[in-house]
C-alpha cells in the first residue's frame, strides 16, 4: 500500500523526515555528551506517558490535523489524584505538590499602610470577608475572623498582658480579634502539631480538637503603629536586622514554624501622602529584613487606599480613593482602582492555592501546560517601556491571544521589585474588561473569569534580549527578577536554559515548593553560526529543564529559508525521545528569528508569540499576529475547520449549538457545530455528517448516551465506569499495520466534571470547616436515572463521601450502590417508622447516620424531574454547624422548588446550568486541545437557561 504523506507549502522533503523519523531517534537515542547548562544530562525518569498515546510523530500528517488533547486510554480524563500518584514516579524525588494547595490555615498580610488613619491592610482583610468576594464562603461554621497581634494594634496597650481582645464590625459580621502575640503564636503551633499528627495517623478530621485558627481566618500585622512610635528614636538602628526583633520574630515563626501563607502588601503612597525620608528609611529596613524574606507573594499599592473625606468609616461606599494611576497625588478618585486592588489580591489567593503544574500532565483540566499551550493558542509578546502604554491598545489586543508576555527587560523601571510588580498589576487591570479567551481560575466557593494568564520574562542580551548578564552580579539580579515574577503569581515563567545550573535550581525548587507557576524553559541561538538538527535537538532537551519544565522553547536563527523547518523538525524528535525514554512530553515551541523563519511560526501550534497589528512595534523580528498566522493555517491546510453537533432526539431545547459555537468564535476557531436530531443512534453513524473527513465530534445527550457506545473504538474510563458516553472526539491516527491514516472514535463523559467541579469547590475550597471527612461525612443522592450514575461516580470515586441512595424505586437504587456503593434508605426521616414496637418499617436515613456519631449530610444531588416538586425535609436542611450543598441537575426552571426551599434555609446551591458549561468546557477541551473560554461559555448558558431544559 502506498503512503501518502500531506505536507505544508515548500516542504516536500519533510515528508519523508517524518517516515525516517523513528531510524533518526534510535540514531539520538545514543549516549549524549554533556554539553553543559541545566539540562545537559536528562533521565532517571519514571514512566510519564500514561496517556496511550504511542502513535509517533513520524505517523501524524506533516499539515497537523488537529490533535486534540492527547488520549489516555485507561483514565482519558482522571482525577487529580491519580495525576498526583503518575507524578511521583519521576526520578527527582521532589515534592511536586505546592504546600499552599488548597491551603485551609490562616492568612497573613503583613506591611505598612500609608498612614494609621488609612490603614490599608485592615481594610483589605475586612473586604476579604465581605459577601460576593470569591474568599467569602457563605454560610461558614463561624464567624470570618481578622487577628492583630497586640504589638502591631493601633489602638490596643502594647505592653497590656491581658487576653484576647475582640470587636465586631456590624456590616458583615466579621471578628476582630486582638491577640497577645505569644497566645497568637502558641495557637497557631499547636494547630500545627495538632493536623500534623491528624495527618500522620492518616485522620483528615479533629473532632475533639479542632483548629483554633484556620482558613479563612486572616492575620493583619502592619507595622504603621509600630514605625510611629520609633520616630522619636535617636539610634539608627533601624537599618539593621535587630530593629525590630520582635517583629522577625513574629514574621519567623509564622512563615518558618506555622507555614502559614503571608502575603506583603506593599503601599508606596506618592504625592501629598509620600512619607517622609526617614520613615521611608524605615520601611525599606523593614522590607530587607522582614516582609520580603517572610512572605511568598506581594502586593503593590500606590494611591489606592488614600480615603479622602471620611476617615472614621473605611467601608462606605461614600468614600473616594484617590487614583492609583496619578502618581501626582491630586485629589482625583476612583473606586475602580481599590476594587482592582481587592481583585488583585483574590487573585494572588487563587494562585496560590492552586493546583501545582505538573511537567506532562495531561490528566486534568486546571493548570496544565498541554491546555495552557495547546494547539492554537498565542501570547502577545509587548515591547512598551512604560506598560501604562499598553492601555489604549489592550481592547483590541486580548481578543486574539491567550496571554500576555511581560517583557521585563524591556521596561525602563525593571531593577524595581515595586515598580515591576505594579506595572504588572496594571496590565492586568488594563486586560480585565476584556479578557474573553481565558481559563476560569478558581478560589474557594466561585472562579475568577477574568484573569488574563501573564509570561513572565527576563530576556538576556545573548538570548535576543536587552537584559545584561556580562558578570555574577548582574546574573543574581535576572534569578532575583524572576523570583519578583514567582512573588507577582505569574502563570507562566520563562527560565533561560543556559545559566548556572545552582541558580536555577535554586529557582526551581522555590517554585515547585510554594508556587504553581508553569516554567517554560527556553533558549535563543544568536548569531550567523549555524546549528544541526542535532544540537537543536539537544536545546529542546536542555530547555526541559531536566525533566521540571512545563513547555520548551527553541528559537533558532538561520542563513538560509530552506532551513525555516529546522526547529519544528527538532521538536518533534526531541517529543518522541521524551516519550521513548519516559521522560514527560511537554509542548515544545519550535521558532526561527527574523523574517527568514516566519514560515516556522506558521508550522508551530503551541503558544506562539504574536505581536498585534495595532501596536507601533515588534518585540522580535519576524513577528506576525495571530490572525495573519491563523489565516495562513486554513489557507495551507495546516489545520483544517471542523464539524461538531449536539446528537440526541427532541433536542430542539439544546443550549449547546450557542455555548460552543460561541467558544470557537472567541478563539477564532473556524469550526461549525449544529443539531443532529435523530431516532436513532444508528440513523447518526450512516449519515453524510457523520462519515466526512471533516468530522470532529459530537455532543451525546438523551436517549443515545448508551446507544453510542458500540461505535467507539476507545472508551475512557470514566465513560466505561459511568456507562454512558456524552463526548465523541474523531482523531486521525497512523495504523503501522495497515500503513495507512484511520480514523479513531473515541468516547468519554463529561458529566461528571459539570457535577465535580462545582461541588470540589465549595467542598475544598473553604477550608478546616469544609474539609471532607470519608468516615462520617454522606452525599445523598435522589433518583437513580442516568445522570444519577455520573453523580454517583463522582461522588464515590471523585470527592470520598460516602453514598446514600433514595429512589422510588428501590431496586433501582440497589443497582447503583451495587457499582458505586454506598446505602439505600427508604424513608428520609430522622428516625425509623416503626408500628407497634416491632422492627422498623423502613430504613430511615437518620438511622444510618446515627450509627456513626458525628456523621452528617454534606451534599444531596438530586436528579429528579423539576416537575415532581420534591421537598426535603427540613432536618436535613438545617443541620449545624454546615448546612448541606443542593445540586439540582435540572436546568429548567432555573429556579427549582428545591433550591428555593434550599436558599430559603441557608444553604449553598448548584444549578443545572452551571452542570451544562463545566461539562462543556470539558467538552470543548478534548476536542480543541486547549483551555476553553470560561466566561463566553457561562453566560451563554445563562443567557437561555430560562428557556432551556439540562441535557
Amino acid at each position: 500500500m502506498t503512503l501518502v504523506v500531506v505536507v505544508p507549502l515548500r516542504s516536500s522533503a519533510f515528508g519523508l523526515l517524518l517516515l525516517l523519523l523513528p531510524l533518526l531517534v534510535v540514531c539520538f537515542s545514543q549516549p549524549k555528551p554533556n554539553h553543559g547548562g541545566v539540562g545537559a544530562e536528562v533521565g532517571g525518569l519514571g514512566p510519564w506517558n500514561s496517556n496511550g498515546d504511542n502513535d509517533p510523530p513520524s505517523s501524524r500528517r506533516h499539515h497537523h490535523r488537529d490533535r486534540h488533547t492527547c488520549w489516555q486510554t485507561s483514565s482519558s480524563s482522571s482525577s487529580v489524584e491519580s495525576s498526583f500518584s503518575s507524578a511521583n514516579t519521576n526520578g527527582n524525588n521532589n515534592d511536586v505538590r505546592n504546600m499552599f494547595y488548597e491551603y485551609d490555615k490562616p492568612l497573613v498580610l503583613l506591611g505598612q499602610s500609608s498612614s494609621q488613619e488609612q490603614a490599608e491592610l485592615l481594610r483589605l482583610a475586612q473586604t476579604l470577608h465581605e459577601p460576593g468576594n470569591p474568599f467569602f464562603a457563605s454560610p461558614m461554621p463561624k464567624p470570618p475572623r481578622i487577628l492583630i497581634p497586640q504589638s502591631f494594634s493601633f489602638h490596643a496597650n502594647k505592653n497590656a498582658t491581658t487576653t484576647t481582645t475582640t470587636t465586631t464590625n456590624n456590616k458583615n459580621g466579621v471578628v476582630v480579634q486582638i491577640v497577645p502575640d505569644d497566645q497568637l503564636i502558641h495557637n497557631l503551633l499547636m494547630m500545627t502539631t495538632t493536623m500534623r499528627n491528624n495527618n500522620n495517623n492518616n485522620d483528615t478530621t479533629n473532632h475533639q480538637n479542632p483548629p483554633i485558627y484556620a482558613w479563612p481566618d486572616i492575620i493583619v500585622i502592619d507595622t504603621a503603629a509600630a514605625a510611629l512610635d520609633e520616630k522619636d528614636d535617636d539610634s539608627n538602628s533601624s537599618s539593621n536586622s535587630d530593629s525590630n526583633p520582635a517583629l522577625v520574630m513574629l514574621a519567623r515563626r509564622l512563615y518558618h514554624d506555622a507555614s502559614l501563607l503571608m502575603i506583603h502588601v506593599n503601599v508606596e503612597p506618592t504625592g501629598a501622602w509620600t512619607r517622609s525620608n526617614d520613615e521611608q528609611a524605615r520601611k525599606q529596613a523593614l522590607e530587607e529584613t522582614v516582609f520580603v524574606p517572610f512572605s511568598d507573594y506581594e502586593l503593590c499599592l500606590r494611591n489606592e487606599g488614600i480615603l479622602v473625606g471620611n476617615h472614621d468609616d473605611h467601608q462606605s461606599d461614600d468614600n473616594h480613593m484617590d487614583n492609583g494611576n496619578d502618581h501626582g497625588g491630586d485629589d482625583s478618585s476612583s473606586l475602580d482602582d481599590w476594587e482592582h486592588v481587592e481583585w488583585e489580591l483574590t487573585r494572588l489567593l487563587a494562585r496560590a492555592r492552586l493546583i501545582p503544574a505538573l511537567p506532562g500532565d495531561r490528566t486534568r483540566s486546571t493548570n496544565t501546560a498541554h491546555l495552557t499551550m495547546g494547539p492554537h493558542t498565542f501570547f502577545l509578546s509587548l515591547s512598551f517601556p512604560d506598560i501604562d502604554q499598553v492601555q489604549p491598545y489592550a481592547a483590541a489586543m486580548c481578543t486574539d491571544v491567550d496571554a500576555m508576555e511581560y517583557r521585563t527587560d524591556l521596561l525602563s523601571c525593571r531593577h524595581s521589585r515595586f515598580e515591576l510588580l505594579y506595572g504588572m498589576q496594571q496590565l492586568r487591570r488594563y486586560c480585565r474588561p476584556h479578557a474573553i479567551r481565558v481559563p476560569a481560575l478558581p478560589l474557594a466557593a466561585s472562579v475568577l473569569e477574568d484573569v488574563m494568564p501573564i509570561v513572565y520574562t527576563v530576556r538576556t542580551q545573548n538570548q535576543a534580549g536587552t537584559f545584561p548578564v556580562t558578570n555574577d552580579d548582574e546574573q543574581d539580579l535576572m534569578f532575583q527578577m524572576l523570583q519578583w515574577g514567582l512573588r507577582g503569581g505569574v502563570e507562566v515563567l520563562d527560565v533561560e536554559s543556559a545559566w548556572d545550573e545552582t541558580r536555577t535550581k535554586h529557582l526551581l525548587d522555590l517554585a515547585q515548593a510554594r508556587y504553581a507557576s508553569q516554567i517554560l524553559g527556553s533558549h535563543h541561538v544568536v548569531g550567523d553560526e549555524p546549528v544541526t538538527l542535532e544540537e537543536a535537538v539537544r536545546l529542546f532537551e536542555q530547555c526541559a529543564l531536566q525533566g521540571r519544565a512545563h513547555g520548551a522553547k527553541v528559537v533558532l536563527s538561520i542563513d538560509s529559508e530552506e532551513k525555516d523547518r529546522l526547529a519544528y523538525e527538532a521538536g518533534l524528535i526531541a517529543t518522541e525521545l521524551a516519550r521513548q525514554e519516559q521522560r514527560p512530553v511537554i509542548p515544545h515551541i519550535a521558532l526561527v528569528l527574523g523574517t527568514v523563519g516566519q514560515f516556522s511560526r506558521i508550522i508551530n501550534l503551541p503558544f506562539t508569540p504574536v505581536t498585534h497589528e495595532r501596536l507601533p512595534t515588534k518585540a522580535a523580528p519576524g513577528q506576525l499576529t495571530a490572525m495573519e498566522i491563523m489565516t495562513t493555517r486554513l489557507l495551507t491546510k495546516i489545520f483544517e475547520s471542523k464539524k461538531y453537533a449536539i446528537l440526541g432526539h427532541n433536542i430542539a431545547y439544546s443550549v449547546s449549538p450557542q455555548m460552543h459555537g460561541a467558544a470557537f468564535r472567541a478563539t477564532k476557531l473556524p469550526h461549525d457545530y449544529v443539531r443532529a436530531d435523530v431516532a436513532t443512534v444508528q440513523e447518526f453513524v450512516q449519515s453524510d455528517f457523520f462519515n466526512s473527513g471533516d468530522f470532529g465530534g459530537t455532543s451525546v445527550t438523551i436517549p443515545h448516551k448508551q446507544a453510542i457506545i458500540p461505535y467507539m473504538d476507545v472508551l475512557s474510563d470514566e465513560a466505561r465506569r459511568i456507562g454512558s458516553v456524552n463526548t465523541v472526539i474523531a482523531k486521525e491516527e497512523y495504523n503501522t499495520n495497515d500503513e495507512e491514516f484511520q480514523r479513531v472514535l473515541y468516547g468519554d463523559n463529561t458529566d461528571w466534571k459539570g457535577i465535580y467541579n462545582p461541588l470540589h469547590r465549595l467542598l475544598g475550597g473553604g477550608g478546616a470547616g469544609s474539609a471532607v471527612d470519608p468516615q462520617r461525612d454522606y452525599a445523598l443522592l435522589l433518583g437513580a436515572g442516568g445522570t444519577a450514575r455520573a453523580a454517583a461516580f463522582v461522588v464515590a470515586e471523585k470527592l470520598g463521601l460516602q453514598l446514600l441512595y433514595y429512589n422510588r424505586t428501590p431496586s433501582k437504587a440497589a443497582e447503583l450502590a451495587e457499582s458505586f456503593g454506598g446505602t439505600v434508605v427508604e424513608s428520609l426521616e430522622q428516625h425509623d417508622v416503626v408500628e407497634d414496637n416491632s422492627s422498623p418499617v423502613t430504613t430511615s436515613i437518620g438511622r444510618v447516620l446515627d450509627a456513626t456519631p458525628g456523621s452528617r449530610v454534606r451534599v444531596v444531588i438530586s436528579t429528579l424531574p423539576a416537575s415532581a416538586n420534591f421537598p426535603l425535609p427540613s432536618w436535613i436542611l438545617e443541620q449545624q454547624p454546615v448546612r448541606p450543598i443542593i445540586f439540582d441537575v435540572n436546568y429548567k426552571p432555573y429556579q427549582t422548588s428545591l433550591l428555593e426551599q434550599a436558599i430559603q434555609a441557608g444553604c449553598q446551591v448548584v444549578r443545572g446550568s452551571e452542570m451544562l458549561w463545566e461539562q462543556g468546557i470539558g467538552q470543548f477541551e478534548l476536542w480543541t486541545g486547549r483551555t476553553a473560554p470560561y466566561a463566553v461559555m457561562k453566560q451563554v448558558v445563562l443567557e437561555n437557561c430560562q428557556v432551556s431544559v439540562l441535557e
